[in-house]
């Protein structure tokens, strides 16, 4: 492997992670904000509120990233292929 294969390959990696990291992370906080009243119904109390949000979206964790993926691996390529070699050091 070359150089700028290596270079390109960690590039479009780390771009992969902070897409989906940020993807998942303004989902989760959108479909939180939205269900707020929901969770606030089944429970009573800052503690267990926080837990019964954390249990709910965890469980659906791997799904979200499924969903998300296809996107995200766009957008990151994108950034990594078309923005970056645009954007002078």
């Amino acid at each position: 492997m070359r150089i700028l294969d290596g270079e390109r390959s960690r590039a479009l990696l780390k771009a992969y992670l902070i897409t989906i990291i940020s993807l998942v992370g303004s989902y989760v906080v959108i479909d939180a904000t939205t269900n707020l009243d929901e969770f606030l119904r089944i429970e009573d109390g800052n503690l267990g509120l926080f837990l019964r949000i954390g249990q709910f979206y965890c469980v659906r964790l791997g799904d979200l990233i499924v969903r998300l993926s296809g996107v995200a691996i766009i957008m990151s390529a994108v950034a990594v292929f078309v923005v970056r070699p645009m954007v002078k050091i």
